[in-house]
């Protein structure tokens, strides 16, 4: 696990480039603390910096840059890959070739030598950023592994492309312009983080999942291609499938992946455990895995409604394994709550960031490499929205449209009218929920009321000023459409979290939290193969009677008891609300200051300034609108 960066510089000028790679991998020390490399070709065009967290091979033969055995290929290597082995004994069976050391980044190199550069990833098992100069075709390609566990962001500045695994690299870069795109701070403010191929900074990008950049350095043009899309996976399994059978193989995917993934490391290894299905499932198959106990980590919170450490502790108890636990108070969120920008880069409003990253900072304490339980709700269904939604599209299709809207014009006019005052007499919640299903009736298609019920400020709130709404999400893509008209309702809500919430979110979260502590975190459930097979699962194994992730917990229930496990979820979630009427009120006060936002000249003061004082009173819940402007305030105290 590493930070990676470098430039292609075009101009004759040939000064101070060792400088600026050195100061681009000072930034990234986090990412790589035990080691620094750099790689620069004779033109001095290409420049290539790489910083090392040391997991596989940690003697000098695993540093980077890396050139190939041939010669003919440099790779800068950000993540794991979990069948490298697998890998290496194949092309050692079919060619004369002999290696230097054992790292996964050797491998990678003779893969290419061996097979190509697309045949190669195609091969290979893992999460990974990888940056690789062709010294022969004179090209660079940048790729990105499957899901997006790892990040990769590019763009051009002073007729020079430059890229890194995190923003902050392009600010060490001669004349690169902190100029915020608005465009891009109204998709964040709908969805509380920026969706790719988008960046917080104009004219830099991430690379989307699942794809190859190609910049060729004898004409300066740039290619993109997707060398994997999930969807156009063929269906594998089918309504007449056993179901014991269905079980098993779920079952037998996932321990395949966790072996691989405990085994590829010579560091001391864990996992984050919540109680939840997802990590326990994780934990468990891990601990039946290994001889002695392993390593589990959990963040429990004082308020019993946010708490799931207890649980957390009742499957580290069953399972015997080495648990570490810590309470999060509002006085360990004040802490770091102000570092976040430090460590996110760009805006970013999940709040569950603030227990990620004291978990992961817990865990690094003990282990080098932490097992996470992520994507299982995006695969299986577990998110209640899903549910809500498909419900909510059931009772509202027996209407025709002119009813639907004669419904939100009559619910639109009671809001604003002073007949609000009726709803006074029920809780703030209802009313809000009242509120949120007159404005969905708004929308004839069941994708774009899924689009408007999960966006913090709406699209039509225009908080954001002097923006056009240029930019869109996923879910507003040809590909989405195509999708949905293709599978149904509840198969596009899982299937449009997969390629944007999933990846920019959660992701993010996991990779920045664990990264700024130098931990690396894996995610064994999103194997490939787990996710394509997930992705091709009837629907009647993934949400049944009911019950969300149904698959999932009939191999959790092969390792831990049915009576542990069966309970309401909770999530990943934190107090916000009752922190920012408490303990962060001052610290929000200053953020949200009306001549502060007014200088700043980007966001719609009077909008923001009502619902801070609504949230303070009492009277509605603003906390996820108001956290998403404060997270933002924040950045841009940081980075402006």
């Amino acid at each position: 696990m590493c930070g990676i960066y470098g430039f292609i510089n075009q101009k004759e000028e040939k000064d101070n480039w060792d400088t600026i790679l050195a100061e681009m991998g000072d930034v990234l020390e986090h990412r790589g603390p035990d080691a620094v490399g750099s790689w620069t070709d004779p033109s001095n065009q290409v420049n290539l910096g790489h910083r090392r967290l040391s997991i596989i091979d940690l003697t000098d033969a695993g540093a980077q840059p890396m050139e190939s055995l041939g010669g003919r290929y440099v790779i800068i290597f950000n993540g794991e890959i979990y069948n490298y082995e697998e890998i290496r004994m194949e092309i050692i069976k079919n060619n004369n070739i002999s290696f230097r050391g054992h790292s996964d980044t050797e491998v990678i190199l003779a893969g290419f030598e061996t097979w190509g550069i697309i045949e190669t990833i195609n091969k290979l098992k893992g999460m990974f950023a990888i940056v690789l100069y062709d010294t022969t075709e004179k090209k660079i390609y940048l790729i990105r592994d499957r899901i997006g566990e790892k990040p990769l962001y590019y763009g051009e500045i002073n007729d020079s492309f430059v890229f890194g695994s995190e923003l902050k690299v392009f600010s060490k870069y001669p004349g690169f312009k902190k100029e915020i795109d608005r465009e891009a701070l109204k998709l964040y403010f709908q969805y509380s983080y920026i969706p790719s191929p988008y960046s917080i900074y104009k004219n830099i990008y991430k690379l989307d999942p699942g794809s190859v950049l190609v910049y060729n350095l004898i004409d300066g043009t740039i290619s993109k291609s997707c060398y994997w899309e999930l969807n156009k996976m063929e269906t594998t399994e089918s309504d007449d499938t056993i179901e014991e059978d269905v079980i098993e193989k779920l079952n037998s995917l996932l321990t395949n992946s966790i072996k691989k993934e405990m085994l590829a490391a010579d560091v001391p290894i864990g996992a984050f455990l919540s109680g939840g299905v997802d990590s326990s499932t994780v934990a468990a198959i891990m601990q039946n895995l290994s001889s002695q106990p392993i390593n589990t980590f959990s963040i429990g919170f004082k308020e019993d409604k946010f708490n799931e450490a207890e649980y957390a502790k009742k499957v580290a108890n069953h399972l015997g394994t080495n648990h570490t636990e810590l309470y999060l108070s509002s006085e360990d969120a004040i802490n770091i709550i102000p570092d976040m920008p430090k460590y996110f880069d760009e805006p970013f409003a999940d709040s569950s960031q603030i227990p990620t990253f004291l978990v992961s900072k817990l865990a690094k304490q003990h282990v080098t490499v932490a097992l996470s339980g992520d994507g299982g709700d995006e695969l299986f269904g577990g998110y209640a929205r899903y549910q809500v939604m498909e419900k909510f599209e059931s009772v509202i299709s027996k209407f025709p449209i002119f009813t639907r809207r004669k419904g939100s014009h009559f619910i639109n006019y009671v809001k604003n009218s002073s007949l609000s005052q009726v709803f006074n007499v029920f809780p703030s919640k209802i009313v809000d929920h009242t509120y949120r299903g007159g404005e969905l009736l708004m929308f004839d298609n069941a994708n774009e009321r899924y689009n408007y019920f999960i966006s913090s400020w709406k699209s039509n709130e225009n908080l954001v000023l002097n923006q056009n709404n240029k930019y869109s999400g996923f879910i507003e893509s040809k590909k989405s459409r195509e999708f949905y008209e293709k599978s149904g309702f509840l198969k596009w809500m899982m299937y449009t979290d997969t390629k944007m919430y999933l990846p920019d979110d959660i992701l993010v979260k996991l990779d920045r939290s664990s990264m700024a502590n130098s931990l690396e975190s894996r995610v064994p459930l999103l194997d490939y193969e787990i996710v394509e097979f997930a992705h091709n699962l009837p629907l009647k194994y993934k949400v049944k009677e009911k019950q969300s992730k149904w698959i999932l917990k009939q191999v959790m229930y092969k390792y831990l008891p049915k009576e542990l496990m069966d309970r309401p979820k909770k999530g990943f979630s934190v107090p916000i609300a009752n922190w920012l009427r408490g303990p962060l009120k001052e610290w929000a006060d200053d953020l949200l200051a009306e001549e502060k936002l007014i200088e700043q000249g980007y966001l719609d003061s009077q909008v923001i300034i009502k619902r801070w004082e609504e949230h303070k009173n009492g009277s509605r819940d603003w906390h996820a609108q108001l956290w998403s402007v404060l997270m933002f305030q924040s950045w841009l105290k940081e980075n402006i």
